[in-house]
């Protein structure tokens, strides 16, 4: 059973008002449950509370690793796999640091890590900082969009260059929700996803103002959940 929340991200626009409200999906435990720690084996919920040490002392944001624990809690997911799980979303999130910096927003923060988790390299990332754009874009929602972009088989050099240029150009969050929208459906249709994210981001060359930048998808199905 895989722990990697929302791994695909598979509804974008749930994945995006879960990163605003918090971060994460926290994870449905019995209200008795005063300390849910307590159902991990005696030397996972060691391995645990010393890697939230690490993440404190590393400045590095707690609550997306305990929400993580969490989750393979409720899902019954064996203990071993809990601690590697959070083990290497702590490494994801220390990674986001070095390449972003830590003047990130939780939710930023937490979409970084997905990125990075994903299959983005440090280096594609840490250009979301360097070639940042004027005004106060905020970069969760590029790279939610980013991630599941490439967990459903965008190459991540055409992905990354596809958000990247969306971003500088002053996209919105709405621009990347649509982009993502029409991907999703084209692939449902048989196309191949690189493919398909090329023909939206011509499409949208040249197209009016920031808030216009993607044609409108049409409706499709909300892709199933697959973070089970």
């Amino acid at each position: 059973m895989s722990l990697v929340i929302l791994r695909r991200f598979p509804v974008v626009l749930v994945a995006v008002a879960t990163f605003i409200g918090g971060g994460v999906i926290p994870a449905t435990l019995p209200a008795q449950d005063i300390d849910p720690l307590s159902r991990l084996d005696p030397n996972s919920r060691f391995a645990i509370e010393l890697i939230l040490d690490s993440a404190r002392v590393a400045g590095v944001p707690t609550r997306p690793l305990l929400s993580k624990t969490l989750e393979g809690i409720a899902k019954r997911v064996d203990s071993r796999l809990i601690v590697r799980t959070v083990r290497s979303y702590f490494v994801s999130l220390r990674d986001a640091r070095g390449a972003l910096g830590s003047s990130m927003s939780e939710t930023e923060w937490t979409a970084a890590a997905s990125a990075l988790q994903a299959g983005v390299p440090s280096s594609v990332l840490s250009k979301f900082r360097t070639n940042r754009p004027a005004g106060p874009k905020g970069l969760a929602m590029p790279l939610v969009v980013l991630a599941d972009l490439i967990t459903r088989g965008v190459p991540v050099d055409t992905a990354s260059s596809a958000i990247m240029q969306l971003w500088q150009g002053g996209a919105a969050d709405g621009d990347f929700y649509g982009l993502w929208k029409g991907v999703e459906q084209d692939i449902l249709s048989g196309q191949n996803p690189g493919t398909a994210l090329q023909q939206r981001i011509r499409e949208s060359t040249g197209r009016g103002s920031p808030g216009s930048k993607l044609p409108p998808a049409s409706p499709a199905r909300e892709p199933e959940n697959t973070s089970s």
